[in-house]
């Protein structure tokens, strides 16, 4: 509880936020639920924080993915600050932040007649907002980017135009997410969901396993195309990460499962990520 829901400072003590407390606990003990949630997120559009997300330029992703890595940011403060003046600068969405409890001072310095406060995300619990305004900002970024260029790629087994385009769209991407092989997943899948002629499953049991992603063909005589997906920390480990998604493909029988379930043939794809970089590699027989 300590983790989600503390955090806040009036003056100079230190409070739990009392309406995510209160229904932390109802839903623990009368419900049942094992888990903490972003019970403040259901109380507000969070339209600020969508806000800041949607205008980002490259500085202020720089600081999102400071702040969402448990790291600090420094602002001059405007203490007579109002709603109207919110859209006036960047600082000003900081600003109101502040004041409305999604940021905490860490500490305070007066330079040239102006006040600057170095600033966190309070708990856990604000975070989860943080991170669910960037993942739906990063997803309507990829809806509204013209994929067709890579669904071509994919049909014609065209590697080097698969890497071009998804990189892309990973330089767009809050540097944060970038270790967490959900998020590549999530990613990958969005791009394909819309491959014309095909139907796009995530994590069905085929073989003895769950291949990551598979495009299973409307028309017959198409064979079905799978990816396999891992994530490496360095660049230098990229090639080994492609090794590894053929083993997979190959030892858990990933191909056999989709020709058992009558389809005419398969194409696999390795496909590794590292940071913003990814490439693609095809399986052959």
């Amino acid at each position: 509880m300590r983790d989600w829901y503390n955090g806040y400072l009036f003056g100079e003590t230190e409070i739990y936020n009392p309406w995510s407390v209160i229904s932390y606990v109802y839903e623990k003990v009368i419900n049942g639920r094992p888990f903490p949630a972003a019970y403040w997120a259901n109380t507000s559009s969070n339209s600020i924080i969508h806000d800041l997300v949607e205008r980002a330029d490259a500085e202020v992703k720089r600081e999102l993915d400071q702040l969402v890595d448990f790291g600090t940011i420094e602002k001059k403060i405007h203490e007579d600050i109002t709603y109207d003046d919110i859209y006036k600068s960047e600082d000003n969405l900081w600003n109101f932040l502040f004041f409305t409890g999604y940021m905490r001072k860490v500490s305070e310095r007066y330079s040239n007649d102006d006040n600057y406060l170095t600033m966190r995300i309070p708990n856990r619990e604000i975070r989860s907002i943080f991170k669910g305004q960037i993942s739906e900002w990063f997803d309507k970024v990829v809806r509204d980017t013209n994929r067709g260029v890579f669904w071509q790629a994919v049909l014609s087994g065209n590697t080097e135009e698969m890497k071009k385009f998804i990189t892309s769209l990973l330089k767009k991407s809050i540097s944060t997410f970038d270790s967490l092989e959900s998020f590549y997943h999530g990613f990958l899948l969005s791009t394909l969901i819309g491959t014309p002629d095909y139907v796009t499953q995530s994590n069905r049991e085929e073989g003895d396993g769950r291949p990551d992603i598979v495009l299973y063909p409307e028309n017959p005589e198409d064979p079905a195309i799978l990816f396999e997906i891992k994530v490496r920390k360095s660049f230098a480990e990229m090639r080994g990460g492609i090794e590894e998604a053929f083993e997979q493909i190959r030892n858990r029988r990933y191909e056999e499962g989709i020709l058992d379930d009558g389809y005419n043939g398969v194409v696999s794809f390795g496909v590794c990520f590292c940071k913003k970089a990814a490439i693609f590699e095809k399986l052959n027989p």
